[in-house]
């Protein structure tokens, strides 16, 4: 059987018997499921019989012996089809996944057979019964060989880049070695308190079937690697929620955004607190309402916090932003607010910049009631507070703000304090 993705639809694979002749019973290919057991997008992989009907003698095309890797049922990036996310076996019954060089002798020096092969993301293996294999789990994760190479751990046919799930629950036989862990794997550190599910990633936290508006999300307090757009309005509360930026914070939970931007809001009523940002922008939202980001220490490389074309209140509240790891003479920006409209004004108050070519700089902010900047301390810019009237030199908008109670020092340059440029503010 193959499966190579799971699409939007629920899946389920049940319920089989499965002899198997040659080297595979059931193999699923770079599946994208949502590591729900039911709904759409669920893969479910469930109450199958998988056995090898001569063990030891894997048989090739043509009825020839064939000395690779061999699996009751493998799930990863198999050929290359990217890594797998969201599969559950659960219940399955696979046995008799052994791999001699001669019909009768075991030799370390050739492949394996394995019960279960797995690799890839939100994965959950619980309930089965295998046994009479070489090995009877295995979670890998790293391989760079191909299915030639036989003299290794890993299941050749699987090139999976991670290795992050659940796998609890199972019956081991007699197999050679029950459970093995190959390269680098972890378990899911990234919690829904409300629907009481674990993930691999933030962002697969966010796009599960099971994740509602208004639930609430926890990382831990660890690295995140991945560019995160909330398009759910959920709360993301990190290891610092309700600690302002510039206070004494525990361990961080990061989200390294790299050379992208670490987080994208894509939703009304999102909540963004408590993390640690980095990459080249930290936050970038756009016209959704209520939006919430605070108490965030970001340490970014061009743009802190960006608010573009936003008609609708907001929040950006006690943040510490930090650019000065800024790469040459970048001019980097602490907050950029940009064509800010609609009836209220957003509550701005409480940020610290430090280390920008610009602390704030505001173009086009023309809010009914008047935007204003409150309180905060910026420090070590070329200008605190910016406003221009253009971007590209031939299109021209007015500003209205006020700041209030915002401290400036230690400034680099010529220029210093409020500087509106071509008069208007």
């Amino acid at each position: 059987m193959n499966l190579v993705h799971s699409g939007t639809y629920a899946n389920e694979i049940s319920g089989n018997t499965v002899s198997v002749h040659g080297r595979f019973g059931i193999e699923i290919k770079g599946a994208q499921a949502s590591g729900s057991p039911t709904g759409l997008g669920s893969l479910l992989i469930i109450s199958n019989t998988v056995t090898h009907a001569n063990p030891g003698v894997p048989l090739g095309l043509g009825g020839a012996a064939d000395n690779r890797d061999l699996a009751g049922i493998a799930v990863g990036n198999i050929n290359t089809s990217g890594d797998t996310a969201g599969v559950i076996l659960q219940n399955n019954t696979v046995s008799g996944f052994r791999q001699y060089a001669v019909n009768t002798t075991p030799d370390p020096d050739t492949s394996t057979g394995f019960c279960i092969s797995i690799s890839g993301i939100n994965y959950i293996v619980t309930g089965n019964d295998v046994d009479n294999c070489d090995v009877g789990i295995q979670e890998q994760q790293g391989f760079l060989g191909t299915q030639n190479s036989t003299g290794d751990d890993y299941f050749g046919r699987d090139n999976g880049t991670v290795a992050c799930g659940v796998v609890n629950g199972n019956t081991f036989g007699t197999n050679t070695v029950n459970a093995r862990q190959v390269g680098t794997v972890s378990l899911p550190t990234v919690n829904n308190v409300n629907s009481g599910e674990s993930f691999c990633t933030i962002q697969s936290a966010i796009d599960a079937g099971n994740t509602l508006a208004g639930h609430t999300i926890m990382p831990s307090a660890q690295t995140y690697t991945e560019n995160v757009t909330v398009g759910k309005g959920v709360i993301l509360a990190g290891a610092n929620a309700g600690t302002a930026g510039n206070a004494t914070r525990i361990t961080e939970t990061i989200i390294a955004g790299g050379s992208g931007t670490a987080v994208t809001i894509a939703s009304d009523n999102v909540t963004l607190d408590g993390f640690n940002l980095t990459g080249a922008i930290g936050v970038a939202l756009g016209d959704y309402d209520a939006a919430m980001i605070e108490n965030n220490l970001i340490e970014t490389d061009v743009l802190g916090l960006q608010v573009q074309g936003n008609s609708n209140p907001f929040t950006l509240a006690d943040n510490a932003i930090d650019l000065s790891t800024q790469v040459g003479a970048q001019q980097t920006i602490g907050i950029f607010l940009n064509g800010l409209t609609g009836a209220t004004a957003p509550t701005i108050q409480g940020n610290d910049v430090a280390g920008a070519f610009y602390g704030y700089l505001l173009h086009a902010v023309n809010t009914t009631a008047a935007t204003s900047l409150n309180g905060g301390a910026i420090s070590g810019v070329m200008q605190g507070i910016a406003v221009v009237n253009t971007l590209d030199n031939t299109n021209h908008f007015p500003t209205t703000f006020a700041a209030d109670g915002v401290t400036m020092s230690a400034f680099t340059g010529d220029y210093t304090g409020k500087y509106p440029r071509d008069g208007q503010h």
